[in-house]
């Protein structure tokens, strides 16, 4: 980041142009706000236009606008486009950064700053802001450098001036300078740093904070498309596509770093009170056609630079993750690669595997673990090694969860009752510490962890090698116990080889902050985020339930040495690259839960309790009950899906199960009754999923199974010895942002989901799909189009068809008043296009049939969508 000397000199200077009354009072009070773009009237000329002109009353109908796709110029977008092109004319020569910038922060962010009189306290605030702000990378991500191709004559009319056979990306004025926009929100940060999280301001924050960068994010896409226009010269004007190019990266830097700001504030809140998944749509931000650009740069370049180490398949799955796909990933593979370097991969012998599926890599299937005989760091004679197996008499003495006994004297491995004094391990199976109980581990792994549970002041350990057994009966016994086991845990030790392998001899202290130290920390979390313990279903649920404590079984030179992993998040947090720390939000099941209290004295307030009751609460329970849940650490059957969505097990049916244990205690083997609990008299736990949820391509329970829209398992890879039906997968996301639909379970028992989509009706010919509308602005019409193939086959005996987009949920970004429903932000991960649902409807029968997805892709034309409520079966 250049010219940070100025830093401080900055920040005082925003500070006390937002400052309002000084006050001694202590609470600081911090606002900051996108101004109501129905508000904005450039040199009042909306005013002028619309003088003795009558309103239009609003169609009946809603027309669906989608991010990144250029609007139709109604009244808000005119006065978007006049603020746009007055943000375009301080390009011009004769204009500079710094009045662009104020131009800029004038139009768009309300900021009122009320601080302490004290030059002490000023002092704090703006070393605190400009420690934050360092923290961020120097520049934010690229964008394609073959955007715009910049003249000697296009650069003569801006006041940027670059080479005009190339531009460095870094040097740009635009790029490496910190906007006013950013400052300010990092002083609004700053000025909160310490406030009470159990109030209400932290919602508020996020949501104008959000506010703000969708409102950023959908100027992005203006940019982008009057760059499309390419230069146009008209009588004496110029349509200038490097100035139009310059306001971009002007925005983007704005944008992408505010980005960072924002989620670093989430996690800042999630480390003091828990991660609430109620609560995540304060991730959920408005995608442009930059951050779509960006990925794909990131996608290619950082592939190619990555280390080979890294298995693709983990790192494919983190770029799927909820939100990556906004974030910088370039310090991430630098902490990866200093620690495992020029390592050559282990997915297929010495060779990286490809990342397209669980089967191509051999690190997650088909590795062959011979004798399952991991030994421990501290194994002197592993042929002396003795080989500890269970006591099955013990074993079947105990009642309820098992754990093994460390006070037994005993060659074979003891039980006692688990409780509240266990050491829970969770490790990854192919990496051989032992088979079942029957088989046994190896004594110098029970010695481990026998002293760690001791150092813990525990009197048992409890892992899967010892205390689950291979006997049907007694297995599925110990399953219906691991929720118990882990959240009852003093502590959750993770063994994984990469992890293992971590040397952290440096770290002496929590309190040790040095560049070494943090920099250690940093590749800590990078390497924890694609290690193979980190991949498994099962694993993911004993993340979950332990998270409270859950410690990392490092080394330290030829020791055992431990490290907690929420410890070393936060010190990151606080002290290390924001890009590294934020990243940790795409993996929520990590952090410990709120307390019941937290959630229940947030959740009910009257601004939350509004937006929340028609999501969680119902007549089937209330707040007492959801808060519970939620302190134990379960979550929503969608939510369940989409943490598993993106991992696998296995054994076939474990993934069913599992979703099962992450939503509640009793075991469900099978997904119709996940779906449909309540059916038979059970009280109803999840009456509603949300659409965006559903916007995947997850195997769905056919006629004999249950409804056609309900998943059949949580994520779209199978087990070991099941095909996939198709070769591209879109696993599901959580969807917190889209339209709730609600299940209705009819007379007889079936399943249905009643919903608001934005529709788009397939028009059909001679029995075939054959035409969709599409609107062109050139013409300002609807004209029909001939649809893709991949649709006609999915539409095959059926005589009526849609396509199905989530909408997005009321109050949660910038609406489109009018005939105009917001689109939900869209699908969460890779695609070519935009990701449709297909449904098909034979004979004017009522309820429509879903019949999967398809990626709509760049090379046809956007269909018109509507809002209209469709009845699923």
């Amino acid at each position: 980041m250049c010219f940070e000397h100025q830093i401080p000199a900055r920040i005082l200077e925003e500070l006390e142009d937002c400052s309002t009354e000084e006050t001694t009072d202590c609470h600081l009070i911090s606002e900051f706000r996108p101004q109501d773009i129905s508000a904005i009237d450039i040199n009042g000329r909306i005013a002028k236009e619309t003088a003795g002109t009558k309103a239009t009353p609003p169609r009946p109908s809603k027309r669906v606008v989608f991010p990144g796709i250029h609007l139709a110029p109604e009244a808000h977008e005119r006065r978007r486009w006049m603020m746009l092109r007055d943000l375009y004319r301080c390009t011009y020569k004769e204009f500079s950064w710094e009045i662009l910038d104020r131009q800029f922060t004038k139009n768009t962010i309300i900021t009122r700053f009320k601080v302490p009189n004290s030059q002490a306290t000023r002092g704090d605030i703006v070393n605190r802001t400009a420690a934050l702000l360092k923290r961020l990378p120097p520049t934010p991500l690229p964008l394609p450098s073959d955007i715009v191709q910049p003249t000697a004559e296009l650069i003569a009319g801006c006041w940027l001036k670059v080479d005009a056979n190339a531009y460095c990306w870094e040097k740009l004025s635009t790029v490496s300078r910190l906007s006013g926009g950013v400052i300010r929100m990092a002083i609004a940060i700053a000025l909160t740093f310490e406030r009470k999280t159990n109030t209400n301001g932290s919602s508020s924050e996020s949501h104008n904070f959000r506010e703000f960068l969708d409102f950023v994010s959908s100027l992005i896409d203006n940019v982008f498309f009057e760059l499309e226009k390419g230069p146009i010269k008209k009588e004496d004007a110029v349509h200038n596509t490097w100035r139009w190019f310059v306001l971009l990266t002007y925005l983007w830097s704005t944008w992408h770093r505010c980005v960072a700001l924002h989620y670093w504030r989430v996690l800042q809140d999630s480390l003091e009170t828990g991660f609430d998944y109620t609560g995540f749509g304060d991730l959920g931000l408005r995608p442009n056609r930059g951050s779509f650009l960006t990925l794909e740069l990131q996608q290619t370049v950082l592939s190619q630079q990555k280390s080979q180490y890294m298995c693709n398949f983990a790192y494919q799955v983190l770029q799927r993750s909820k939100s990556t796909s906004l974030l910088d990933m370039r310090q991430f593979h630098e902490r990866f690669t200093e620690v495992f370097g020029e390592r050559p991969g282990r997915c297929l012998d010495n060779k990286a595997c490809s990342g397209r599926e669980p089967d191509s890599c051999r690190r997650i299937r088909g590795a062959k673990v011979p004798e399952q005989s991991q030994h421990d760091i501290s194994c002197m004679g592993e042929q002396a090694c003795n080989r500890m197996v269970w006591n099955r008499t013990s074993y079947l003495k105990v009642s309820g969860p098992r754990a093994v006994s460390i006070s037994s004297s005993s060659e074979q491995l003891c039980y006692k009752s688990a409780d509240t004094e266990t050491l829970a391990i969770s490790h990854v199976w192919v990496h051989g510490q032992g088979g079942r109980p029957g088989e046994g581990m190896n004594e110098c792994l029970h010695r481990r962890y026998c002293r760690i549970a001791k150092d813990f002041n525990c009197s048992s350990y409890w892992i899967d090698v010892a205390c689950i057994p291979s006997e049907h009966d007694l297995r599925q016994e110990a399953i219906l116990t691991i929720n118990q086991v882990f959240s009852t845990s003093k502590a959750t030790v993770v063994c994984d080889k990469d992890i293992m392998e971590i040397d952290i001899s440096i770290i002496q202290d929590t309190g040790n902050i040095s560049d070494a130290s943090m920099a250690l920390r940093e590749s800590i979390l990078a390497i924890v985020l694609v290690c193979d313990w980190n991949l498994r279903a099962w694993t993911l649920l004993e993340a979950l339930r332990g998270r409270k404590n859950i410690q990392l079984l490092c080394r330290s030179g030829s020791e055992n040495r431990l490290i907690s992993l929420t410890e070393t998040l936060r010190t990151v947090a606080f002290h290390g690259a924001i890009a590294i720390s934020i990243l940790l939000l795409t993996n929520h099941h990590l952090f410990p839960p709120p307390s019941a209290f937290h959630w229940m004295r947030t959740k009910t307030s009257r601004q939350e309790l509004s937006k929340l009751q028609h999501i969680i609460f119902d007549t089937s329970f209330d707040a007492d009950r959801v808060s519970g849940r939620i302190g134990r650490g379960f979550v929503a059957v969608s939510e369940a899906a989409s943490l598993l969505g993106q991992r696998f097990a296995s054994r076939p049916g474990d993934d069913v199960i599992i979703w099962s244990l992450l939503v509640d205690d009793p075991v469900i083997k099978n997904a119709n009754d996940l779906w449909a609990r309540g059916r038979h008299g059970i009280e109803r736990l999840d009456k509603v999923v949300h659409t965006g949820h559903l916007l995947s391509s997850v195997q769905r329970l056919n006629s004999r199974q249950g409804p056609s829209w309900a998943p059949r398992q949580p994520g779209p890879y199978l087990a070991a010895n099941e095909e996939s039906p198709t070769s591209t997968l879109y696993p599901p996301y959580d969807g917190i942002q889209s339209q709730i639909g609600l299940i209705d379970i009819g007379k007889e028992g079936s399943i249905y989901l009643r919903a608001n989509w934005g529709v788009a009706t397939i028009r059909f010919h001679n029995g075939y799909a054959s035409f969709f509308q599409s609107f062109q602005h050139s013409k300002n019409q609807l004209v029909d189009e001939c649809v893709p193939e991949e649709l006609v086959k999915y539409l095959e005996g059926y005589n009526e068809g849609k396509l199905l987009q989530p909408l997005q949920r009321e109050g949660t970004r910038e609406t489109y008043k009018g005939s105009c429903a917001s689109i939900y932000g869209g699908y969460g991960g890779v695609s070519k296009g935009l990701i449709f649902a297909v449904c098909g409807r034979k004979n004017n029968n009522v309820m429509w049939t879903w019949l999967g997805v398809i990626d709509w892709g760049t090379n046809y034309s956007l269909p018109c969508f509507e809002e209209e409520e469709i009845i699923l079966e």
